[in-house]
């Protein structure tokens, strides 16, 4: 029978989440742009073991920039519980890092958090609060 190459699903679970990621942003009045490789005048890699790192950048103004990463089941340690601030897993820590490495400022956006979230006011408010959070780190 037909299957789909190991992480196919993950990687459509990304994109299609980090698109409605970037439109919310936008609605929100921030500029900001879905990168699936490296931005243009960018040399530093956006990969993890040959793979594109997915993210979404956000101008905070003055010149900042934040990395907004998708946090799959696959970047969490198993048994977080959505209400708690759960554990990134080794996957996570490493995409986390090499977002960073592009940008000082970066964070991941657990995907229980998102889908819980009924409104689009909801939804703003979380990227809001874990923005706030990576510019604090």
């Amino acid at each position: 029978g037909f299957s789909l190459p190991a992480g196919t699903h993950c990687a459509v679970e990304t994109e299609e989440n980090l698109k409605e990621v970037s439109a919310v942003l936008g609605r929100m009045g921030m500029s900001n742009e879905l990168h699936n490789t490296a931005p243009p005048g960018l040399t530093t890699p956006t990969s993890v073991g040959g793979v594109p790192l997915p993210f979404v950048e956000v101008e905070e103004g003055n010149n900042s920039r934040v990395a907004v990463l998708w946090g799959s089941t696959v970047h969490y340690l198993q048994g977080a519980k959505p209400e708690a601030s759960a554990a990134l897993s080794p996957a996570g820590w490493l995409q986390l890092s090499t977002a960073r490495y592009l940008s000082p400022k970066a964070c991941m956006i657990p995907c229980w958090q998102w889908w819980a979230c009924e409104t689009e006011q909801e939804r703003a408010e979380l990227l809001k609060r874990e923005m706030r959070r990576c510019s604090a780190n």
